[in-house]
């Protein structure tokens, strides 16, 4: 055996990721994120050079003559594929090799959220995967893809640079294409894969603006669209595609994808606690009609609200997705923070004293919640005491990772309605401002709402007689809409309701 594949079995011996030769270096491996050494033997230049060429046939030897670097697939049968990457570099000759393997992992077993099974389910529109190299972007479509394969029939087209996971069809018909091999460009195999019946297109990277652009116009054809960029959040991602343009052509591109994103999946590998492994964290919106209206309008700045009240319909924020893993104890809190998009949330002492505080007097703090409210009830300060309350819940399903407060939000909703038929002044006043968040991290969210709505509409009507009326108690009804784009609009509106069927 050669000494190139001895240290490619080795590292997938060791699960690493990549492997990286050089001449003048000696050979390193990145496991588990880390760069360590991968052999003990030092290779002459003259070697490494002679490694290198023994995975590349002649006609790639050619190619890469004519290049400064060249992407091509290697395999070792039965063991895994490999994307190598060779360049020219100051000291010489290089390659980088990523390790795929053969087996392609299903998204139950990858352990990825099960919000990517329902992406996986539409037929039509745009989904993009992104985050930086390395964060296991290929292998979360690999393993959506094959959800595909599995559970319905389907024409499935892939544009790769190189063929990184190999599909063997099940229930699809798969058509892989590598760049460079069967077709000249990515934005090229865009255009002759829509003449070619496509249910699903993944395209392997959206690395230019003919690629954004016929990426975009493929997802508005009626095919099932995946592509891939290198940002951490969803907002980014939107105004990394708008950014992408001129400033003429932005207006019609807001439009094309207000209409088309069915998901963006932003995610991240970090080390676990014992830094032996690694594990995901995701950020995940859904498309929506207030999703469509914000890009529309181009108020990318919403997308986070959205995300945030969308908890109940799968989705999550970066910062969520962390607190969950330093909750279940998968990651170290000075690990979140680095990764983190607002570290505030993650200075290592403060979410250590909350998570304690929280954790372990879990039934004295509901206890607590119950009678201060029910104490406020009798000073007429139920507002203040409930926001209090709201606030304390969302933060402990966030920090603590408390996933069953269904129970507890009901008897908070008990007590809201309660105060709200005691007291005329809860109508002059607003609803705890983290009520509907809390909402939506309820399996009960949705009854709860439409509760808060039969139960207060006619109060409220009755309120619009001496222009007493808030309309923030109608927070529960926005819950049941999938068409708020701005919650500011959404309040004016309602309001305008109420009035006029109020005669007012």
């Amino acid at each position: 055996m050669d000494a190139m594949q001895e240290l490619l079995l080795r590292l997938i011996d060791v699960n690493g990721s990549d492997l990286h030769i050089s001449e003048h270096h000696m050979p390193m491996m990145r496991v588990h994120g880390t760069l360590i050494k991968a052999s003990d033997k030092d290779f002459t230049d003259a070697e490494i050079r002679e490694m290198i060429f023994s995975l590349m046939n002649d006609h790639q030897k050619k190619s890469f003559q004519n290049r400064f670097s060249f992407d091509f697939a290697h395999e070792i049968p039965g063991k895994a594929r490999f994307r190598c990457n060779v360049m020219r570099h100051q000291r010489g000759l290089g390659g980088v090799f990523r390790l795929i393997p053969s087996i392609i992992k299903s998204i139950d077993d990858l352990n990825l959220p099960k919000t990517l099974i329902d992406l996986s389910n539409t037929h039509r529109g745009l989904i993009l995967i992104t985050g930086p190299t390395g964060s296991g972007k290929s292998t979360t479509m690999a393993a959506m893809i094959d959800h595909i394969n599995r559970t319905r029939e389907a024409h499935i087209i892939t544009l790769e640079d190189p063929i990184e996971f190999v599909h063997q069809p099940i229930k699809c018909r798969i058509s892989q294409r590598e760049i460079g091999t069967h077709a000249t460009s990515f934005a090229k195999a865009l255009i002759e894969a829509l003449r070619e019946d496509p249910d699903v297109i993944l395209v392997g990277e959206m690395r230019d603006l003919e690629t954004i652009a016929q990426t975009i116009t493929a997802a508005e054809t009626g095919a099932l669209v995946f592509g891939t960029l290198h940002t951490n959040s969803a907002a980014k991602t939107i105004t990394r595609i708008l950014d992408s343009f001129p400033e003429e052509q932005r207006e019609q591109i807001r439009i094309m994808m207000s209409k088309s994103i069915v998901g963006i999946v932003a995610q991240q590998l970090l080390p676990t606690q014992d830094h032996k492994s690694r594990v995901p964290a995701f950020e995940i919106l859904r498309g929506s009609g207030g999703l469509s209206n914000i890009i529309r309008e181009g108020k990318i700045h919403q997308i986070q609200t959205i995300i945030e009240m969308g908890r109940s319909e799968g989705m999550r924020t970066m910062d969520q997705s962390l607190q969950e893993l330093v909750a279940a104890k998968k990651i170290l809190v000075r690990d979140a923070y680095v990764y983190a998009i607002e570290k505030d949330k993650f200075l290592e002492g403060d979410i250590e004293q909350k998570q304690a505080s929280f954790t372990n007097n879990y039934s004295s703090f509901c206890q607590n919640l119950v009678e201060n409210i029910q104490e406020a009830k009798k000073n007429k300060q139920s507002i203040v005491l409930l926001n209090i309350a709201m606030e304390g819940i969302d933060l402990y399903y966030d920090v603590a990772g408390q996933k069953d407060i269904s129970s507890l939000v009901s008897n908070i909703t008990d007590m809201i309605l309660k105060s709200a038929r005691g007291y005329d002044s809860f109508f002059g006043e607003d609803l705890p401002k983290n009520y509907l968040v809390v909402l939506n991290k309820t399996d009960n969210g949705k009854a709860l709402a439409q509760r808060v709505y039969d139960s207060l509409a006619p109060f409220i009507k009755l309120k619009t007689q001496s222009k007493k009326v808030s309309v923030d108690v109608m927070v529960g009804y926005a819950v049941l809409s999938d068409d708020i784009s701005d919650a500011e609009q959404f309040i004016m509106a309602t309001r305008t309701n109420i009035i006029r069927q109020a005669s007012f």
